[in-house]
């Protein structure tokens, strides 16, 4: 009886186990009714939880009272109670401008529209950038307001970048990297692009304070990535590309090139204007066999680029994991200009428990620059009419096609070796803590080792001394083994960085506070050793190269070393507050010391402030004007720091020398320049006005951007009278100015109809700086009440930075302009420059002579403005993405100019053997106004200034997703 009342109410339990629980199929739907794929469904309260498939279906089993939270990219979480229903239907809503995105500001992170400062963030993960091969992680930021990226020339290179212009006159405008969360002291090509999942660019001070003392040029953050909840997810990518000339120039030859020498020899006043006579008698063997060689195609190489990536990655509910590889190779457009990078990366974090987590993320790379190119002046200058080698079999060169100092583009690359390797390791570690019984304080220390080390080496052997003419060099190349040198040198760089952050998050009712507090410091320490040596005429060999330096004359062996340390450290403090996400109020505070400057200097304080108002927020807003979805101001003012100088700099250092006494060489020092025990920080301080909106069921979003600047304290090199016994000195003197405006607009051009419709979104962006010389060593020489502007430099007072100082030309002078001709003593064909001023500069009083009084400002290197137009078309599982970006110059005052003295025809004035661009020039017969006669000498050294203006289609790619289903294993 016992046994059947225990089984009955064993029974009675498990149907009320099953009565409890339910298995519940859902879909979820965006408000235009597609399904959404990969949304997290998860139970309240419970680690359980599911992926929705690509058609936004989902079943879980759960109890019939649970609530599920059901969240996606771009799209508001939402939580739903179950009340034992079998089926759900859930509409997600899309994001106000992705206001809920993380945004990284430094030392923490906000959601989007909690932003009080200028700040950017640039998804790669699962955008369309990430379909692009860029070697260089920086290359992804093109077409960023505010983010001026350089071009790149070489396979490997990184480009220059910079954030709202130039600040700074002599110091570096090169902007703060952080890679996940530490400063970043190395080449961004180390970085794996594929391993980036984000970048975050703190644009003014308000938002750069924090970093202080290095964060004047700005801060770009570096987010890589992490695992996905679900299964492991493994990735694999191939991405082959090939690289090709932007514009190549076009050479002459054949009759072009007969022509270009006739007109130079006839110019010049040869009478005899024969074949025989034009050309050079190594020319004219070439030319009687028929032979020309195109000498900019021969250094031009096939350029194929492959990008090898794999990565494994995953989460559970206590351990994250992203592990990947990669392999790069590159070659340039030109001959050997090749580049190989290995990466590998891991990153993991746990949960030990509740509130104690820990992590570790592993960095290697290692790049392989080694190899010369072919000279590419050579290339351009050089005949058509020539042989690339004189014996192909022998491996000889033909050195010298022509009589006069033209060289084989192939000579030094061919007969000399050159070795550039770098590796480098970086391990970031941290703890956190969430402080038990003090809900929302936190305890974090970050810790990072990174290690650098370079080797390079280069050597001449006894072939490139050869005279490949004379047959008895060729045949016994050793007899130059006394003229070898070679030299090798190893470098490394150690660095460590240590952060101890508290923070402290608290919200009472609609007040909310985010609190940091936190204790930084760094050190680096420098470290090279370098080797020479020449003569290896005892070795009888330089097989070994400049791994057997030690064959060498021992007389000729040198041996160098050097190293140098520097440190900072720093306290910060942040305080984040808003109300209701209506009113908001940030300020952040650094003390930074650097140990580079001079005791009593070392210290400095720096801080920023914002304030933003969400009107869109408030009810008569919403009742006004509901067509807004999201409006909110923003002011921003801080001051952050520049360091700028190399560690020692405010010493007074030791140089050596040597002199003979006799005949003895005998080593001396001397102090190599005077110290300056006040130096410090240069000092850039900003105010930034900008606004945040939405509008139209969000369909178009955007913001804008508008600052001013003044950079202080410029660290300049100053002139010194020779009196002093030295030329120069280092000091803090000068300021510079910016101001500046950044807008980006966002719009659904074509909303979808249906899952499967097409969905057309386009971002266009638009942004300028202007910055100006405000003062520089306040030097009144010539007493007109007037600083001095410093010619030397290109600096003018009340200018922008890179201005072009030079001669206002007008075409050129013609066989008509008779009272030019007399007056300034010109010849026809000649440069027809602008008598603008007398015997003083800008006195605008023409006085018959041309001199160096005439020059004056004809433009300025910095562009107008910039502008960039991107496009993503998806239709069912096709997605394409195209993207202009354009920087414009020109307007009254010429901007994005670029000086180019070698883009003129007749840059190499009388030399009568060069060979240069297919364009027209100036004869009697053909009397252009573009370009001058072939033997214009080009006296007064004009730069030949012209516009670098350009529209590109920067990016173009084309994808189509599988779905599962059409995917079996």
């Amino acid at each position: 009886m016992l046994r059947l009342l225990t089984f009955c109410f064993m029974l009675f339990l498990s149907t009320q186990a099953l009565a409890q629980n339910t298995v519940l199929n859902g879909k979820v739907n965006d408000a235009a009714g597609n399904p959404i794929s990969g949304a997290s469904v998860r139970v309240v309260g419970s680690n359980k939880g599911t992926l929705t498939n690509d058609k936004g279906e989902f079943t879980l089993t759960i109890a019939a009272n649970a609530s599920l939270q059901v969240s996606s990219t771009n799209y508001e979480t939402k939580v739903v109670a179950v009340q034992g229903k079998s089926t759900l239907f859930i509409v997600l809503a899309q994001e106000a401008t992705n206001l809920s995105d993380v945004v990284i500001i430094g030392y923490g992170s906000q959601k989007k529209k909690d932003l009080t400062g200028a700040v950017r963030k640039i998804n790669l993960e699962g955008s369309p950038l990430s379909n692009m091969t860029n070697v260089n992680a920086l290359s992804a930021l093109q077409g960023t307001p505010g983010v001026n990226v350089g071009a790149v020339t070489t396979a490997g290179a990184s480009p220059s970048i910079l954030v709202r212009g130039q600040r700074s006159l002599s110091a570096s405008n090169a902007p703060l990297v952080i890679l996940d969360g530490v400063i970043f002291s190395g080449n961004l090509n180390e970085i794996n692009t594929q391993d980036i999942a984000s970048f975050d660019v703190l644009m003014d001070a308000s938002a750069a304070a924090i970093y202080g003392s290095r964060a004047a040029n700005g801060v770009i953050i570096v987010t890589t990535k992490v695992g996905k909840a679900g299964k492991p997810i493994i990735t694999f990518t191939n991405n082959y590309g090939v690289q090709s000339w932007t514009r190549k120039p076009e050479m002459r030859m054949g009759e072009d090139f007969i022509k270009w020498r006739t007109d130079n020899r006839k110019l010049a006043g040869q009478a005899d204007l024969s074949v025989q006579k034009v050309l050079d008698p190594k020319e004219l063997i070439a030319y009687n066999a028929g032979q020309q060689i195109n000498w900019l195609d021969e250094i031009t190489q096939f350029a194929p680029l492959n990008d090898v990536n794999m990565s494994v990655s995953g989460k559970s509910d206590n351990v994250n994991y992203y592990v990947s590889g990669s392999f790069l190779n590159q070659k340039g457009v030109i001959d050997n200009d090749q580049f190989k990078k290995y990466n590998i990366a891991a990153k993991l974090d746990a949960k030990i428990n509740k509130w104690l987590f820990y992590g570790l993320n592993f960095y290697y790379s290692a790049r392989d620059y080694s190899g010369l190119v072919p000279r590419m002046d050579q290339a351009t200058i050089g005949t058509p009419y020539a042989y690339k080698w004189k014996d192909e079999a022998r491996n000889i060169l033909d050195k010298a096609p022509a009589v006069a100092n033209l060289v084989n583009p192939y000579w030094e690359s061919q007969y000399d070796d050159n070795l550039e390797k770098y590796t480098s390791t970086r391990i970031i570690g941290y703890v956190a803590a969430d402080i038990p019984y003090i809900k929302g304080l936190n305890f974090r220390v970050n810790i990072s080792k990174n290690k650098t080390e370079t080797v390079s080496g280069n050597f001449r052997h006894e072939t490139y001394f050869i005279n490949p003419d004379n047959a008895a060099d060729i045949a016994a190349p050793t007899k130059f083994l006394a003229n070898t040198y070679g030299s090798m040198a190893n470098g490394l760089n150690n660095s460590w960085e240590i952060q101890n952050l508290l923070t402290y998050k608290k919200s009472i009712q609609n007040h909310n506070f985010d609190a940091l507090a936190g204790y930084q410091r760094d050190y680096t320490a420098v470290s090279t050793l370098s080797t020479s040596a020449s003569d290896f005429n005892s070795a009888g060999t330089t097989t070994l190269g400049y791994y057997g330096l030690h064959l060498g004359n021992p007389a000729n062996q040198r041996v160098r070393s050097a190293f140098e340390e520097r440190s900072n450290l720093g306290y910060l403090g942040r305080l984040n507050y808003n109300y209701n996400s209506k009113y908001y109020f940030t300020m952040n505070y650094r003390k930074d010391g650097y140990s580079a400057f001079a005791p009593g200097r070392k210290f400095a304080e720096f801080y920023g402030g914002a304030l933003a108002y969400a009107i869109s927020e408030e009810a008569f807003f919403k009742k006004a004007l509901p067509v807004v979805n999201y409006l909110k101001f923003r002011v921003g003012y801080g001051q952050n720091g520049n360091q700028g100088i190399d560690p020692y700099e405010t010493m007074a250092n030791i140089s050596s020398g040597s002199t003979v006494f006799g005949s003895t060489s005998t080593l001396f020092i001397y102090q190599g320049n005077l110290s300056n025990l006040g130096l410090s920080w240069e000092k850039t301080t900003t105010t930034n006005f900008g606004l945040n909106f939405a509008m139209f069921n969000n369909r178009i979003s955007g913001d804008l951007n508008i600052y001013k600047s003044q950079t202080t304290d410029q660290l300049l090199t100053r002139s010194l009278p020779s009196l002093s016994g030295f030329g120069s000195v280092r000091t803090n003197i000068g300021q510079v100015d910016n101001q500046g405006v950044e807008a980006s607009i966002t719009g659904v051009i074509i909303e979808p109809k249906s899952a499967n419709g097409i969905r057309w979104e386009a971002t266009a962006n638009l942004w300028l700086n202007r910055n100006k010389v405000v003062a520089l060593t306040g030097v009144d020489a010539d007493g007109n009440g007037i600083e001095d502007d410093d010619l030397g430099n290109r600096w003018f007072i009340g200018k922008p930075i890179g201005a072009i100082y030079d001669y206002k030309v007008e075409g050129i002078v013609q066989t008509g302009d008779a009272d030019y001709i007399a007056k300034y003593g010109a010849k026809p064909g000649d440069l027809k420059i602008l008598d603008i001023n007398g015997t003083k500069r800008d006195d605008g009083l023409p006085d018959g002579k041309i001199n160096s009084f005439d020059r004056t400002i004809v433009g300025y290197v910095q562009p107008r403005y910039s502008w960039s137009f991107a496009n993503t078309i998806s239709y069912k599982n096709w997605q394409f993405y195209f993207n202009f970006n354009a920087i414009t110059g020109g307007g009254s005052e010429n901007y994005y100019n670029s000086p180019n003295s070698t883009y003129n025809l007749s840059t190499f004035g009388n030399n009568q053997q060069q060979n240069w661009l297919n364009k027209e020039y100036w004869t009697p017969e053909t009397p252009s106004n573009t370009f001058a006669r072939p033997n214009y000498s080009n006296p007064y050294g004009y730069s030949y200034p012209h516009a670098r203006t350009f529209i590109r289609l920067q990016d173009v790619s084309l994808q189509y997703a599988l779905n599962s289903k059409q995917i079996t294993f």
